[in-house]
């Protein structure tokens, strides 16, 4: 998973290109997915191949580049990397990920593409002081924040009501996943 390379080209600043290969099939449903999550277009687009502008300097470019393989090739995943973005909202985000979204703190979510690279989704505050709770989805909201405030009122802990918020969102999150590959099939079928 990904391919760091930091390259000299004979114009132009330096590009550092993160790449990820995406098997032959899923190669177009990552283009979408990842144009969801980043919220904007790939700036370069070929038949096998496209870049997604992430951050420039006047010296320097950083990509995200996916690279469809060939026909029966399949994706070498590396359990040691994980990409991680930044949102703005993660509410309306989580339904339209192929795989369960679970939350791991009050501003992050991991979920995976669908080459099961793993993703890191951190919710920004808009201005005002944002716990990341804002922003989950209502049937999420509720038992996490429950969870955490019975924590913090000493019931087993601030730590204990962390972990049992975490745990019931992640429960949730594979509930609604679950969901969504039964649909997903029944529609294939």
């Amino acid at each position: 998973m990904p391919v760091w390379g930091l390259r000299q080209v004979h114009y132009g600043m330096e590009i550092l290109r993160v790449t990820l290969y995406c098997s032959f099939d899923n190669y177009e449903d990552a283009v979408k997915l990842y144009e969801t999550i980043l919220q904007k277009e790939a700036s370069v687009q070929k038949s096998s191949f496209c870049a997604f502008l992430l951050y420039t300097t006047q010296s320097l470019v950083v990509q995200l580049c996916l690279k469809q393989l060939p026909l029966g090739m399949s994706v070498d995943l590396k359990e040691s990397s994980v990409l991680q973005f930044k949102v703005h909202e993660i509410g309306q985000l989580v339904p339209l990920l192929p795989n369960p979204c679970v939350p791991i703190s009050n501003t992050r979510w991991q979920t995976e593409d669908y080459e099961g690279n793993k993703i890191l989704l951190q919710v920004q505050s808009t201005g005002s002081e944002h716990n990341g709770t804002q922003s989950l989805p209502p049937n999420l909201r509720n038992s996490t924040d429950e969870k955490v405030r019975e924590g913090r009122e000493g019931k087993g802990g601030r730590k204990e009501g962390r972990k049992e918020g975490r745990k019931e969102g992640r429960k949730e999150g594979r509930r609604e996943g679950k969901e969504g590959r039964r649909g997903r099939e029944a529609f294939i079928k």
